[in-house]
């Protein structure tokens, strides 16, 4: 699950694998996306893909920005920026970020940030992931 917001409308995203991709802007129903993008999103995972994109993409400024504890766990909170090159200096994406890693097992539980928009230049797009783990829990597709 992916939400981001640009221009104050918060869009939620749901990719499942093999089912499809649904969309809810703001407090619309979900609608199943004319553009399936589950084979891309997962394709990513592909070690071979993300060797290549781990070195497309420049960390820099990385720093430890305190310690915060987040849905009762103790994190370590990491503040980053990034920059994707583009073919121009124009079309070059940067982004700042923050990451809530796990003081005691290390994992990712929450990253924040803002990226450069590739469709309204000069936009940021604001996108916040969640991650919970060793959930029971079953994944059905959203009913429009």
């Amino acid at each position: 699950i992916q939400s981001s917001s640009l221009n104050n409308l918060t869009t939620e995203t749901i990719i499942i694998k093999g089912k499809g991709t649904w969309r809810k802007a703001g407090a619309a129903q979900w609608v199943k996306s004319g553009f399936d993008m589950s084979d891309l999103v997962f394709s990513f995972l592909d070690p071979k893909n993300l060797e290549q994109l781990k070195g497309s993409i420049k960390i820099s400024t990385l720093q430890l920005a305190g310690a915060e504890v987040l849905n009762g766990k103790p994190t370590l909170v990491y503040q980053y920026n990034t920059e994707l090159p583009g073919t121009t200096a124009e079309s070059t994406i940067k982004g700042t970020f923050k990451i809530w890693v796990g003081a005691t097992d290390r994992r990712a539980y929450k990253l924040e940030g803002d990226t450069d928009s590739i469709v309204n230049k000069g936009a940021k797009i604001h996108t916040v992931v969640t991650y919970e783990y060793d959930l029971d829990i079953k994944i059905e597709q959203p009913i429009p």
